[in-house]
């Protein structure tokens, strides 16, 4: 015990706040994980690999398409802003306006959607793919109401972030709660109807107990309309990191948009794939993530320090993860076996959802490293970096898919996406 005392005392206070960060996310993380395995247990067994749950996903990524890349982005600007703000006047200020803002961006991204969205089905359809439009439009627009939840979700995520708080995580797990008992509750027929009113109400009610307790602490709601120097700097990061994340994160879009080319069933077949492997790279993108960027604010104003922190934790991340793939592709048949093969999920959709799988997993690595790095830049101020990342991985990501669909098939577009993280992490190492 005196040893291991000794080591203790020689670990950093910093090293020492990731890692106490790390133990309480990963028991969150594990039931968040739980709940939405057993979602997707219960989706398989009816909805299995075909039509309907093609448009569900489908319906799904194009609703999120822009707003997904957007959470991240104010996830990251405003953890960073808030960390440069050192008086509670100012910091409640800053929030205040940042809630305003989030509100109006909101519904004009709800009401800009759900103009466009028609165009957008007809669009991407064309003719090329056997989805149900009219299916696929109603199911988008309803989605579409996630849009200003999710927003205010991630300013309320990140207020607690920087205060080290973690709950969040566990409230994560609402929306797959929810949609449990949608489809229990409608259990003669599940539908994507029933999938997107269990994830909204869930999501409504994740935001709700955020805003309890913040409402707890302050005993106010803080709502501001005062543009200082913070908001200015926020203003400027969102802009170069945004168009970034929407490049960036639209390399899915392009994956399902090509594996629907392909035919009935491989979207499905990628969203199963993707499924498994988010077991893994949730709970340590998730434990990394959520764990060090506080941190990394923390010690911002010492460069050295934050290389230095940086770099070990890249290669821990990057040499864990290769260790967890690994043995998750070993692994792989029997625990898609596990997790969907019943009702209209058979055999041959488990074999095919293995493959994918495992041209997911190389990525792992490159995921993990990248999440650092991608930290660290953020920390740093430099989002136009950032920008000319997700330039070139996207347009990598079309080729890839391209070629190694030609070839692949369904697996091709799998391999297209590990490769193009491979190519992300590459280049963020190569900017240090």
């Amino acid at each position: 015990m005196k040893v291991l005392d000794w080591y203790l005392k020689k670990i950093p206070k910093h090293h020492k706040d990731i890692i106490k960060g790390s133990i309480l996310l990963v028991a969150f993380i594990i039931v968040s994980k739980l709940t939405g395995v057993l979602k997707d247990v219960i989706v398989a067994a009816e909805l299995g690999v075909g039509l309907e749950m093609d448009t569900f996903m489908y319906a799904f990524t194009l609703s999120t398409m822009i707003v997904n890349p957007l959470v991240q982005t104010i996830i990251n600007c405003i953890s960073t802003s808030q960390s440069e703000i050192d008086t509670n006047a100012k910091l409640e200020e800053f929030q205040g306006t940042v809630n305003l803002l989030v509100l109006i961006i909101g519904g004009l991204l709800l009401i800009s959607q759900h103009l466009a969205m028609p165009s957008i089905i007809e669009l991407i359809s064309d003719g090329k793919n056997s989805l149900e439009k009219e299916k696929l439009e109603t199911y988008s627009k309803i989605l579409n109401l996630y849009i200003p939840l999710s927003l205010i979700i991630a300013v309320s995520s990140t207020r607690m972030l920087m205060r080290k708080q973690h709950i969040n995580t566990l409230l994560e797990s609402l929306p797959a709660v929810c949609t449990i008992f949608s489809c229990l509750f409608w259990m003669q027929k599940i539908d994507g109807i029933t999938l997107i009113s269990g994830f909204l109400i869930g999501s409504f009610l994740q935001w709700m107990l955020m805003e309890i307790d913040q409402y707890r602490r302050i005993r106010r709601i803080s709502l501001s309309c005062k543009f200082s120097t913070e908001i200015l700097n926020l203003t400027q990061r969102v802009c170069w990191m945004l168009p970034a994340m929407i490049l960036t994160t639209s390399t899915i879009v392009v994956d399902h948009m090509m594996a629907s080319w392909l035919g009935t069933g491989y979207i499905s077949t990628l969203g199963y794939a993707t499924k498994v492997l988010a077991i893994l790279l949730t709970l340590t993108q998730t434990v990394v993530g959520r764990s060090v960027m506080p941190v990394l604010g923390e010690i911002r104003s010492n460069p050295v320090l934050l290389e230095k922190t940086v770099k070990q934790w890249m290669y821990i991340s990057i040499v864990g993860s290769t260790l967890l793939a690994g043995m998750m592709a070993i692994f792989a048949e029997p625990l898609i076996n596990l997790l969907f093969e019943r009702g209209k999920f058979s055999t041959q959709e488990t074999i095919a959802v293995r493959n994918v799988l495992w041209a997911y997993l190389l990525q792992t690595p490159f995921y993990l490293g990248s999440t650092i790095l991608f930290i660290e830049r953020v920390i740093k101020g430099k989002q136009r970096e950032l920008l000319n990342m997700g330039v070139l991985v996207f347009l990598f990501n079309i080729v890839l898919n391209h070629v190694l669909s030609s070839y692949l098939s369904v697996v091709g577009i799998a391999l297209s996406t590990s490769i193009c993280y491979f190519i992300q992490w590459l280049y963020l190492y190569k900017k240090r």
